[in-house]
């Protein structure tokens, strides 16, 4: 195997590696805590269709308002699925209202992402290890002859004399 190609083989899982690593800090470092609560009134719904669990997700289309000024925002893959019209908890940025969440833990998905990014880059050295690491036994040219003995089942049979 050529060394472009065995570099090409670690190179995914590595790069991807990091990529969780840096989307989980990325994650980490949104702040929620200082966000705050309101209702939204739900504007759209647009189904997914069910998975192989049957878990039913959509991307719900919302409003609410912050101080007299009326926003619009969207999440995606939300459950359970509501109705148009319903209220729903939403959480926003107080410096910038534009910006919401519905869930007060990020901090859940950082570390998840961040750990499946260390194990990937954990089977990528393992994967370097076999690749490049690996000694090829060159093959044998048949120079070499050793003397074979025949296992003991097929020893000739020993003559008895009386």
């Amino acid at each position: 195997m050529s060394a472009l190609r065995k570099a090409a083989i670690v190179g995914f899982p590595v790069a991807f590696g990091l990529f969780l690593i840096v989307m989980g800090v990325i994650v980490g470092s949104i702040d929620v805590t200082n966000y705050v609560e309101t209702t939204a009134t739900v504007t759209n719904v647009e189904e997914w269709p069910p998975d192989e669990e049957w878990n039913v997700d959509c991307d719900v289309g919302f409003a609410y308002e912050v101080e007299g000024r009326k926003y619009n925002g969207l999440f995606s893959h939300y459950s359970p699925v509501p109705e148009e019209g319903d209220e729903i908890v939403i959480l926003y940025d107080p410096l910038t209202p534009s910006i919401t969440t519905n869930t007060r833990i990020p901090h859940v998905y950082s570390v998840v992402l961040i750990v499946s990014g260390v194990v990937t880059l954990l089977l990528s050295v393992f994967l370097v290890l076999h690749i490049f690491l690996k000694e090829e036994v060159p093959p044998q040219t048949g120079t070499e002859q050793t003397k074979k003995e025949p296992p003991p089942s097929e020893a000739p049979p020993v003559k008895q004399t009386t």
